[in-house]
């Protein structure tokens, strides 16, 4: 833009009259302004609409791989209830500030129970093609391969990572409150290797997983 800017104007007659308006203040009130609606509009969008994550752990492996990057439906929930097997980003109930991303296992009236590592859902085994076990015949220090049954309260809901070995979630931190659902991730709209560090650009462009680009969650 600088340098058309410059092309242009050298193209310009010697003498240019000064309109009204050619003042700088003039230009810098109509950038301010202009910066000004493209943040509220992007704050609006962000907060109500849409919002894009990156994904920097590997606990929901391998639906989602660290440095993936989705986008979360705001408005999907509020014509919809949350349904088993939706992969949702909520608040991390022990830290609010934080943003979790797992998949629902239980709803509201579920009887849940997770007997090595496999979840059932009112004393029946679901088929979880998602799952990934880590760690088999040899499960992590402190893993809840065994747990429940409990019973999924009303607005309440019981999220899974995918990685079972790997992950921290209700087995862990308890339920998930429907209110502090953020939204339903629907896609995943770019990829790369997040662990080449940022500044070795040539071999994070050559990263770059263009088969999960446009991947439906």
């Amino acid at each position: 833009i600088i340098l058309d800017s410059i092309f242009i104007a050298k193209r310009q007659m010697p003498i240019y009259i000064i309109k009204p308006y050619n003042k700088w203040y003039i230009y810098l009130i109509v950038i301010l302004i202009g910066s000004g609606i493209y943040y509220s509009m992007e704050q609006t969008i962000k907060n109500n609409v849409v919002r894009a994550f990156k994904i920097p752990s590997s606990s929901m492996k391998p639906s989602l791989l660290p440095g993936d990057y989705v986008l979360c439906n705001h408005i999907h929930y509020q014509t919809h209830n949350p349904a088993r097997g939706d992969i949702i980003v909520f608040n991390y109930p022990r830290n609010e500030r934080v943003k979790f991303i797992k998949r629902i296992i239980g709803i509201p009236g579920d009887t849940i129970e997770v007997k090595d590592n496999q979840a059932f859902v009112n004393n029946q085994k679901i088929e979880e093609p998602y799952a990934l076990y880590a760690h088999p015949g040899n499960t992590p220090k402190n893993s809840k391969k065994n747990f429940g049954p409990v019973t999924v309260l009303e607005n309440e809901y019981f999220v899974m990572g995918d990685n079972r070995d790997n992950t921290r979630d209700s087995r862990y931190f308890g339920m998930v409150k429907r209110q502090k659902i953020d939204g339903k991730a629907v896609v995943t709209y770019f990829s790369w290797d997040s662990y080449i560090p940022s500044w070795n650009i040539f071999n994070r462009l050559f990263s770059i997983r263009f088969s999960r680009i446009g991947k439906s969650l």
